[in-house]
Order: structure tokens, then sequence, then C-alpha cells
């Protein structure tokens, strides 16, 4: 079947990863936005006597404009028109319907007016009181005294397609439209061994439908990136996800490259059912080599001469996404949890999120501030040397009271236009205003502590 290619530009980048479906398949795009493309093949037959398919069961979070449809096959009927209806449970929607055919009705028996019988009757309009056509005369009636075949009820929206021409027997349908209500996410684990510089790896995929429609046996594509939005979406349904989840093994899911996207296909057909969660694998890494260190980023802001201020701390976990530590695919974002190994099981250590990560590029986790190690700065001197200029000198005082060497680093934020005049530890400039102390701070204990200090020229 040829690829469907009528779609605006929004889709173009979904539809390209997308193969062609044969009747009876379905294939999900679901995006880390929350948005999905769907594309099915569905089996239909038109209205008996008209130019008309109607189409059920699509979901309630369906985005209406944008609903693409076309038949396969030589000698396929043109669409002409589709009527998008969002609420088929209203009355006017079902009667409408159900003009020109049958429906049965409760009126009144010839014999006893007070009871009543049911008749057989042709629906005319959706005028109230409803003119039926009973025995060759028009009666009409309250619609509550209205019995309406099963078929007309089909719950979620209702899509009819106009056509030009006329066809018996079934045709291929083939769909395409975006909708709410589902998504996913990935969350990542890892357990640091005792001596705290590798950890276990493992990461996972969890698909939620929320859509209001169950998907059955779908080929489910991820879509990892930032797209853009033309518009904010409105869902027309969201349900409480379902508690339980049902895992599957995806450990060989390559992502694909799509234009500035990464595309994750899933092995096998997917159970979607609506209001529940699936949990899939995406990888193992046994043994990721990770640095551990204590940070500090600030703006050395001069403040109040002499006064001793805390400075925080923050606990910071990296490792590399490359092959040599059993990683190197495109990582999606989600969050990460970080555990350590205590008496009695496992603890946590601190949990961030980890950003759309490409391979090669080092991952950094924040996990919180240190309990044992701190830091406290003072401006220890200050000289204005012109209008926008000025001298000054800080001190940071580290202390450690764990029994263990510490990794801390501190980055100082330079306002301006800055020169160093004088530095008491060793030192680099990572990047533009940022002047970097790096050092391994041993056992404290009580003692004084350790003091880093240093003497900038500032213009501003």
């Amino acid at each position: 079947m040829r690829r469907v290619s009528f779609l605006p530009a929004i889709l173009a980048v979904l539809s390209l990863a997308c193969p062609a479906l044969a009747s009876g398949d379905l294939s999900l795009t679901i995006s880390s936005g929350g948005r999905t493309l769907v594309r099915e093949v569905r089996s239909v037959e038109p209205v008996k006597d008209r130019g008309s398919v109607t189409v059920s069961g699509l979901p309630q979070a369906v985005e209406p404009t944008s609903i693409q449809a076309r038949f396969s096959g030589s000698g396929a009927p043109a669409i002409e028109l589709l009527r998008f209806e969002a609420d088929p449970f209203q009355a006017r929607t079902l009667l409408r319907r159900l003009v020109g055919q049958e429906v049965e009705a409760l009126l009144p028996d010839p014999a006893d007016s007070s009871r009543r019988t049911r008749r057989t009757a042709v629906l005319l309009s959706t005028d109230t009181p409803v003119p039926l056509l009973v025995d060759g005369r028009i009666q009409l009636i309250a619609p509550e005294f209205l019995i309406l075949p099963a078929v007309a009820a089909t719950p979620g929206p209702l899509l009819t397609l106009e056509i030009s021409g006329r066809f018996s027997g079934p045709r291929d349908l083939e769909l395409l439209y975006l909708t709410g209500g589902l998504g996913w996410g990935a969350d990542y684990a890892l357990e640091l061994d005792a001596s705290g510089r590798s950890a276990r790896l493992s990461a996972w995929i969890t698909l939620e439908n929320g859509s209001g429609r169950d998907f059955r046996a779908a080929e489910v594509r991820l879509l990892a990136g930032d797209q853009n939005r033309a518009a904010p979406m409105t869902y027309a349904m969201r349900k409480e996800m379902a508690a339980g989840a049902v895992a599957m093994d995806a450990a060989n899911m390559a992502p694909e490259a799509v234009g500035e996207n990464h595309l994750y296909t899933l092995p096998g057909a997917v159970d979607l059912p609506d209001g529940q969660s699936v949990r899939v694998s995406l990888l193992h890494a046994g043994k990721v080599p990770v640095t551990r260190e204590l940070r500090s980023r600030v703006h050395a802001s001069p403040g109040d001469l002499g006064r001793r201020r805390p400075q925080p701390l923050e606990a910071v976990l990296t490792f590399r996404n490359t092959k040599d530590g059993g990683l190197g695919l495109p990582l999606p974002g989600g969050v990460a949890r970080v555990f350590e190994s205590a008496s009695g099981g496992l603890v946590l250590a601190g949990e961030d999120h980890l950003s759309h990560t490409p391979r090669g590029r080092d991952v950094t986790l924040t996990l919180g501030r240190s309990f044992d190690v701190s830091a406290e700065r003072r401006t220890v001197a200050f000289e204005r040397k012109g209008e926008r200029r000025y001298r000054a000198s800080f001190e940071i005082v580290l202390r450690n009271g764990s029994s263990e060497k510490r990794r801390v680093v501190l980055d100082e934020i330079q306002p301006g236009e800055w020169k160093l005049v004088e530095a008491g530890k060793p030192h680099s400039r990572p990047e533009a205003g940022v002047l970097r102390f790096e050092l391994d701070l041993p056992p404290t204990g009580d003692g004084p502590g350790v003091p880093v200090a240093y003497t900038v020229d500032v213009e501003q």
C-alpha cells in the first residue's frame, strides 16, 4: 500500500517513519510531548442506499482537524466530505443517523388507548415531536417513546465520509489522525556498588492510555525530542490510570534518527487498553563508571563585607553515555533515581530529571545537598577603584565532617569584565565568566576547615 502523503507539514516527520499498513493493522507513534499519530486500516462498507461510510470507535481525545482518510486500491471512490461528531450520544445526533430507516416506537394501542404497543416505523426527520411513517400514515410522538437500534449508539466520536460514486462489499479505508490521551515517559534506576565508583543501570518506558479507546495489537513507536506545537491541545477526556502494569522485554529497541528526534520501535504488537499502563524494558547496563562530587555554583557578589554566609554544596553524580560504559544509545529524557547499598538493603540517595542525552555526552544528576560537607563564604576586602570598577577578595571555608576524602568543585561566577589578581588554590576557567576550584577535601573533624581564597578586579 502506498504511503499516505496528504498530511500538513506538522505530521511530515512522523509519517516518514511509518511503513505501509495492511487491512486491520494499527500503528501508533507516541511523541514525548503527549500527542500520538495513529495510522490504521479498516474494512468498511457504505451505508445502505447512501453514498456515505460511517467510522466509529475513534479516541475521545482525537483532534478533528488532523483527520485524514482515503480508500486504497484501483478504482477507489473519492472522499468529498468528512463529517465529525464529537458526541454521537446526543438525541438529535442519534436520530439524524437513522432518518429514512426503520426504528421501533411505543405507540398507543388502537384497542386500548391507556396502553402502548411496540410497532415498527420509518423515521422521517429529527423534529420534535418526531414524525413517523406507520402503516401509510404519519404519526407524531415524543422522542422518549422511540427504541433505537444498538448500532446507533456506538461509543466514541463518529466520523462520516461522504463519497463520490457507490461501491458494494468491504473496502480498505486508511485513516491517519492525531490524538491526545496517550503518553510515555522514561525512568532510570542506578544502583551504586559498595565503592561508589560504578553502578548498575536499568531503564524502563511506561506507556499510558487515557484516550477513551482501547488499542489492540498495535505497532508502537516512541518519538523522543522537542517538537514544536502550532497551538495548545485540549484533551476531550482523561481517565485515571490503572495501578497495574504489564512488563515486556524490549532489550533490542535500537533508536532511529528522524529529523531532530529519535524514534524507538517496540518489538512485537502491544495491547494498550484504555485506562491502563504498560512498562517496557529499554536497556540494562551492568557496570557503568560514575563520578561523585560535591558542587557549588554561586554569583560572586561582594555583599556585606566580613559577613559569613553558608554556601550550599550539591551532591552530583556523573556518567558518560558511551559503549564503553555499557550504554551508547540516545537516552530519552526521564526521571533518574539513584540507590545506594545500606544494611538491610538499598536506600534512595536522590533523584533528578535526565534530559534527552545523545551518544557520547555526559549525564549529570543532582541528588541533593551534602550532609557532612559544608561551605561558608565571606567577602574579606572590598575596594572601589572607579565609578564602575572595584577589587574584591573572597574566602570560602570548607569543612568535611565525614571520615573519607570528598571531591569538591566550586564555580564562582564573576560579573562583567574581570581579572584574577591572585588565588590560593589551583584553578581553571571552564567557561566565560566562571572561576573554578577543584580539590579533594580531607576530613577536617573539629578543625578550622580548608580555606579557598582569591582576589579579582571587576569592571561592570
